[in-house]
This record gives structure tokens, sequence and C-alpha cells, in this order.
């Protein structure tokens, strides 16, 4: 699936014979002034993502401009090589929240209802490339209608000028 991921970013234009075995996993990245964190870090609060990337089935939408919850169970940096040139890659494995039936009957605009236990299935949606990361939200657990619910509540960007 991760090939299939960069056939997304590269629209199939890498060499995909070269491609590295080879990765770093890590806990955290720092983008900026935003530190994101995964479920392997200390904060697993840090763990939760705001991005548009996740279509459904566990397939990759780049036309999508919707923002999708998920949460990162860890950063991984690997290598393809493009031409002569080798180019890291930090990717973002992650589990994408499935749609609730009742998303946006929620009393504020700035939340959503999605569904807490289901997630997308794993698929090249699955590596999301870092840097489509939007932003972070806060997430909320909560019953409704004998279900377990995850409210969303979007943090905003920590921008510095």
């Amino acid at each position: 699936y991760l090939i299939e991921s960069y056939k997304v970013l590269y629209n199939q234009t890498a060499n995909y014979q070269q491609v590295s075995f080879c990765t770093k996993k890590h806990s955290k990245i720092k983008f900026g002034n935003n530190v994101y964190g995964s479920q392997q870090s200390q904060s697993k609060r840090s763990s939760f993502i705001l991005a548009t990337w996740c279509g459904t089935d566990g397939k990759v939408d780049i036309n999508t401009t919707d923002l999708r919850p998920g949460r990162v169970l860890y950063y991984f940096k690997h290598c393809l090589t493009i031409g002569q040139n080798v180019v890291p890659h930090i990717f973002a494995f992650v589990q994408w929240y499935q749609h609730h039936p009742s998303q946006h009957d929620v009393v504020t605009s700035r939340m959503e209802a999605w569904c807490a236990n289901l997630f997308e299935p794993f698929g090249p949606a699955s590596f999301l490339p870092a840097q489509r990361i939007q932003s972070q939200f806060v997430a909320a657990f909560n019953s409704m209608t004998d279900e377990e619910v995850l409210y969303v509540c979007p943090i905003p960007q920590k921008t510095f000028i």
C-alpha cells in the first residue's frame, strides 16, 4: 500500500523498483511550532489529526476537501529513489475514523460526530504524507443512542509571523 501512496504523490513517475525497505520509526514529529504525537508518544491526545487524504474503503482521495479525523499510530521516515536522487519522506501511519450517520447533528457547528470504534480499512490512505496534516483536534468520547461516538473539535494551528 505504501507504493500506491507514492503513485498518488508522484503520478506514477517514480522508479518503484528502488523503494527502500529501511525505515526509521518515530513517536512524534515537529513542523514549525506544532508537535504531532502518536499512540506511541507520552501524550496520546496529540495523536488526533485532521487531514484531506482519506476517501472510503482505505483509498486515497486527493480531490476531497473534507477534513477527516484520524489517529496516528506512529510516524516513519522512508526513502524513495527518483531519477538519481534519494528523496526522504515522512509518513504518518493513520487509522481513519468512519463517518457517523449523525455526523452533523451536533449542537455546535465547530464539532462533528464520528464513529468512535469503527475505522476505515487498512489501505493506501493509511500512509499519510506528514505535510498533509492540517491540524489536530480535541477528541471527546461519549454515548449517543447506545453507541460510542467520537466528537471532533479542531484545534487552530499555531502560526507565528
